[in-house]
């Protein structure tokens, strides 16, 4: 689908700025300093022509690194270039002391090259080795260190800060022989070098981050037996997900174990709410440390687990849907602890210890990168989505101002902001944007009601306006309409046919007498500025899925029971809910699989009181997601 700059007016987009190349091939995302400056790292394989520039970065080697210094205004001050003749890899860069401190992996020579100028950082006679690189607030180069030089494969893969100190989670081999070990750094703001703490075990640390005042936490995974301290975990079958803690001494209070059948991983954590929280990927059954467990909707889900000050389990969130759903981070600011994830089910849902939350629709089955925020009072909400054709992550966010938001991702094919669409340069690129956040952009289903920003546009193409008042549709017209300054859009219900009455439409202005029916028919399309929506406009006319899914309710309206019947054509996934005249959900089915034929759902509505209730349908079948949404009145 082409997009063009007469489709949308970008008010809530304050910049953009994508950086791309045939490969890159990782960014852990940027750092915010005090001084307004924003410090944005990534590796590339090929070579880089910066945003508004012609300079062009050549990678010396297989992989270079980058550290990208942007001011507020998304304009690009410097870069320095992290170069080998080898492999150069960044895996983390945290702010530390009013510095940026980044890590990861390096082979032969560590080169700094910055405005054409080379410096040589590291060097190792070895195959790999790790490298903690401290840099100035204006790019200068402090110190540079290679903890584990000794070791013949090694590389530093997490960092965390705190007031004591740097710390780190990397791994090693120390000759041919040894097995990779997991170790994690101390690095003291006195020293200029790094302590070697006791290796954890041949687990992966997959991170560790400061926790309470002089403690850390690390997580990961492992495979067979882990044993750290005096506790010992017997992994179930696969790879299981393991969650630790440690005191001021590096001495272990405490180890958690995540079991299932196949892979489960601890992907991140954070301190929040006085609460630790753990964000944990699973597929199949999820065995948790007080002995309840989880089933998985999809192929994978997301749980967020909450654990406080003696490691009990006070809440769990968990991100499900009929596909896979997997977490990327977990960051805290301000009164928010936010979920970086990528979704691809069509429907994703949010529950907080097995009440539902949240509902979210989208559209892309290989993977939308997603934000969702858990707020202090544990109410789950959805933040922000991204819009493309293949897979997406984000990497970083930072609370710019009271009304504004700075977001990095990483995507591979197309990524669409404020109804714009930017193509990939190559296999994946680096997004950086700055966005105001009453126009983030969320992304809804288009039979809900759609907020609007101050200056947003609907654009409607192929159509003009009668003599009657309305509008007629003209595939042979080349321009549109603009409808401005609307509060809302409302779409039409499913009709009983089983199609979607999307030709009638009702747009609603400030002033509530000022609105305008319209009338479209097939192929036509709505750009709805600032969201990342566009809808196709189908005349309801003979449907060709109609017959795949029927549900009426009887009797209605109704004095004490009635009855949701639903009949289906092909096997498929039902999922059902319920709804007061205020939107509150009362009762639903969830995920059920179900069968062609014919099924009876009493409504348990004979303690209610009278009134208008709603019910919510979702077929999910072999290559149709059907939705039906029926009005249930009580006397």
């Amino acid at each position: 689908m082409a997009y063009s700059s007469a489709n949308a007016q970008q008010s809530g987009l304050a910049w953009l700025k994508l950086l791309g190349s045939s490969g890159i091939e990782h960014s852990p995302g940027f750092v915010a300093h005090p001084n307004g400056d924003y410090y944005l790292a990534l590796t590339f394989n090929a070579p880089i022509v910066l945003p508004s520039s012609t300079d062009t970065l050549q990678p010396m080697g297989g992989e270079d690194g980058l550290l990208a210094r942007y001011t507020a205004e998304g304009s690009l001050v410097a870069t320095i270039q992290l170069a080998s003749k080898g492999h150069v890899s960044i895996t983390d860069l945290v702010l530390h002391n009013n510095n940026i401190v980044l890590s990861g992996g390096f082979q032969d020579s560590l080169i700094l090259i910055k405005e054409g100028n080379e410096q040589l950082a590291l060097h190792t006679e070895q195959y790999l080795n790790g490298y903690l690189l401290e840099f100035s607030p204006n790019a200068q180069l402090i110190r540079a260190v290679n903890p584990m030089e000794d070791a013949v494969y090694a590389a530093v893969n997490h960092l965390g800060s705190n007031s004591g100190g740097l710390f780190a989670a990397a791994y090693m081999q120390s000759d041919t022989s040894a097995q990779i070990k997991n170790v994690m750094l101390g690095w003291d703001d006195q020293q200029t070098s790094l302590t070697l703490m006791k290796p954890a075990s041949t687990h992966k640390i997959l991170g560790i981050n400061p926790y309470r005042q002089t403690d850390k936490v690390f997580y990961g995974t492992f495979r067979d037996t882990l044993v750290y301290g005096q506790d010992t975990l017997i992994a179930k079958a696969g790879t299981d997900a393991c969650l630790g803690v440690l005191d001021e001494l590096d001495q272990p209070l405490a180890l958690l174990g995540f079991g299932s059948y196949q892979n489960t991983e601890a992907i991140a954590a954070t301190q929040y709410l006085n609460h630790l929280w753990v964000a944990i990927n699973f597929s199949d059954t999820l065995f948790l440390p007080n002995h309840d467990t989880i089933v998985s909707s999809g192929s994978n889900d997301i749980l967020i687990a909450g654990f406080d000050s003696l490691m009990n389990l006070n809440h769990q969130f968990r991100i499900t849907g009929v596909f896979a759903e997997n977490a990327d981070e977990l960051f805290v600011q301000g009164n928010e602890m936010f979920v970086f994830s990528n979704v691809a089910s069509p429907v994703i849902r949010i529950y907080h210890n097995d009440s539902l939350q949240l509902e979210v629709n989208q559209n892309n089955m290989h993977g939308n990168a997603t934000l969702f925020s858990i707020n202090n009072l544990l109410q789950s909400n959805f933040v922000w989505m991204t819009q493309h054709d293949w897979s997406s992550s984000i990497t970083g966010l930072h609370k710019f101002n009271s009304t504004e938001t700075i977001i990095s991702g990483v995507f591979t094919d197309k990524l669409i902001i404020d109804s714009l669409q930017y193509d990939a340069i190559g296999n994946s690129d680096v997004f950086f944007l700055r966005v105001s956040d009453a126009c983030i952009s969320k992304f809804k289903s288009n039979y809900l009601t759609i907020p609007f920003c101050e200056g947003d546009s609907v654009y409607l193409p192929h159509l003009q306006r009668n003599d009657q008042g309305g509008y007629d549709y003209n595939p042979a017209l080349e321009h549109g309409i603009y409808i401005t300054q609307p509060t809302g859009i409302m779409m039409e219900n499913w009709l009983e046919c089983g199609c979607l009455a999307k030709d009638s439409i009702v747009f609603m202005f400030a002033d509530d007498l000022e609105q305008k029916m319209m009338t479209s028919h097939n192929k036509s399309q709505i750009y709805l500025a600032n969201t990342q929506i566009n809808l196709t406009i189908d005349y309801c006319g003979e449907c060709a899925i109609q017959q795949l899914l029927t549900a009426d309710i009887s009797p209605n309206p109704f004095k004490h029971n009635s009855n949701l019947n639903i009949s289906v054509s092909e096997s498929g996934v039902l999922s059902y809910t319920l709804y007061s005249s205020l939107g509150v959900p009362l009762s639903q089915v969830v995920g059920r699989q179900i069968e062609p034929g014919t099924y009876h759902f009493n409504l348990p509505l004979h303690t209610h009181t009278s009134g208008t209730y709603l019910v919510k349908v979702l077929f999910i079948g072999k290559e149709h997601s059907l939705k039906r949404e029926i009005k249930l009145i009580k006397r």
